[in-house]
């Protein structure tokens, strides 16, 4: 960054001081998809351990989970279920707790969007420190990508909206 990796030290130092209540949680982009070269996953892992070694007072790990693959640059695949397992156990294990922050699916194809919603919503919550599961487009009608998991434009509830709400109250 322009001010160097040591600035978000002193960011979560302000906001602990501000707030020794709140939960600190870091919040990065793109690493529940895989790039082609690894470089994402890796920068969180670096950037996670790099909090470690520097005892910085960090609660948790947000996944911005956007689940989509960008084919006009052919850069990103989508990963499998124990690629994710293996994502979450990794900074579970250096002591994180994690949260999905922002989950979307950006697919046509409802039944897929649908099975891969509910794999990966059962996934983190099988994870003995993840907290949460935020969706960030749910509503086909008002969302940064063309397909969401939950609702299409005249609010009718998907296959991946049913399949949630039998999961969390069935």
């Amino acid at each position: 960054g322009v001010h160097g990796d040591d600035m978000m030290i002193d960011w979560f130092e302000w906001a602990n001081k501000a707030t020794p209540e709140s939960l600190m949680v870091y919040n990065d982009f793109a690493h529940m998809y895989e790039d082609c070269d690894g470089d994402l996953y890796e920068n969180l892992l670096k950037y996670a351990q790099y909090f470690k070694d520097n005892n910085v007072d960090i609660d948790a790990l947000g996944f911005q989970s956007h689940m989509e693959i960008y084919t006009n640059k052919n850069k990103f695949r989508l990963m499998t279920p124990e690629e994710h397992y293996q994502v979450f156990k990794t900074f579970e294990d250096m002591g994180y707790k994690t949260s999905v922050t922002e989950y979307s699916m950006d697919n046509k194809d409802e039944q897929y969007q649908a099975e891969y919603t509910r794999d990966y919503f059962l996934l983190a919550y099988s994870m003995p420190k993840n907290y949460g599961f935020t969706m960030w487009g749910f509503w086909d009608g008002c969302a940064f990508a063309e397909y969401t998991p939950m609702f299409d434009k005249e609010w009718r509830l998907k296959p991946a909206g049913e399949q949630l709400i039998d999961l969390m109250y069935n």
